[in-house]
């Protein structure tokens, strides 16, 4: 059986993080892809400082660029109005029926997911998939876990520790001119830069 990670987000911009989350996931779970979805206009999120959805869809398809078996959808940027991930999730199924879906995200999203929209289906359609920052599963995030797995559903989380990177970081530095070298893949920066994002 196939199995898709789906990588979804603002991705403003797209970082070392969002790069090595799905480098985990395809270490981790065998007979993989990854589609990575910028999402067009999100609702939870303020849309100051959000650069353009085509600018951010390109920015993603330089990041994975010539990553195996990684593709980036341009379904929500397509999309009118709000794609909430349960919508996202049922289309993907629809296409690839015999596949099992996982729901890739950072620990700190899973924390809240369960008050998302239609969390329920997510966790139906979907087996998330996580890593801890810290070397230590926290509490909130044990009990979580618990709780999706009372409601039928499954989680996954990575031993191995992700990059510690922060779009709100990158922003920042990059309107104050500082580096963010280690921070964007260098393809990305030279994107930003040259398209003058964020300043």
């Amino acid at each position: 059986m196939e199995n898709i990670g789906v990588l979804g987000g603002t991705f403003n911009p797209v970082h070392n993080g969002h790069v090595r989350l799905v480098e985990l996931f395809l270490e981790s779970v065998g007979n993989s892809r990854v589609i990575v979805i910028p999402a067009n206009a999100p609702h939870y999120k303020p849309m100051r400082d959000f650069a353009p959805p085509v600018d951010r869809l390109n920015m993603c398809r330089t990041a994975f660029k010539g990553m195996k078996n990684v593709q980036v959808s341009d379904m929500e940027i397509c999309a009118d109005g709000f794609c909430y991930t349960a919508d996202t999730l049922t289309k993907i199924k629809e296409a690839n029926p015999d596949a099992a879906l996982y729901l890739i995200m950072g620990s700190d999203a899973l924390k809240g997911m369960l008050k998302w929209y239609r969390a329920a289906d997510i966790i139906a359609l979907a087996t998330i998939f996580s890593v801890a920052r810290d070397k230590d599963i926290p509490d909130a995030l044990r009990q979580n876990i618990k709780r999706i797995e009372q409601m039928g559903g499954q989680a996954v989380i990575s031993g191995c520790q992700p990059l510690a990177v922060s779009s709100t970081e990158v922003r920042r530095r990059i309107r104050e001119g500082a580096s963010v070298e280690g921070l964007l893949p260098d393809d990305v920066t030279e994107y930003v830069l040259q398209r003058g994002l964020y300043k």
